[in-house]
């Protein structure tokens, strides 16, 4: 038995050590999950009403606009434009 304090340790390998063999693994995963957020968004923003889906009403100078309650529905989107011409 030696009485010197020199010994032989060898360096353990840390768990970030082998980064470099998996980032290829890594940027796949990356890749497919910005794919499905951009299909998600995709798929909300064509579910979504179009502003040419609902009907637009042009009303004629000095005409009113009524609405009856009755005929409106709460799940509906109702969109409502105001426009002004200029005479002169």
């Amino acid at each position: 038995m030696s009485n010197h304090g020199i010994s032989c340790k060898h360096p353990r390998p840390t768990r970030h050590g082998d980064w470099h063999v998996r980032w290829p693994a890594w940027a796949i995963c990356t890749i497919l999950l910005l794919f499905d957020a951009f299909v998600i968004v995709r798929r909300y923003r064509e579910a979504s009403p179009q502003k040419s889906d609902i009907p637009v009403i042009a009303l004629s100078e000095g005409q009113n606009l009524h609405l009856e309650q009755s005929k409106l529905k709460s799940q509906q989107l109702h969109l409502f434009e105001a426009s002004e011409t200029a005479t002169g």
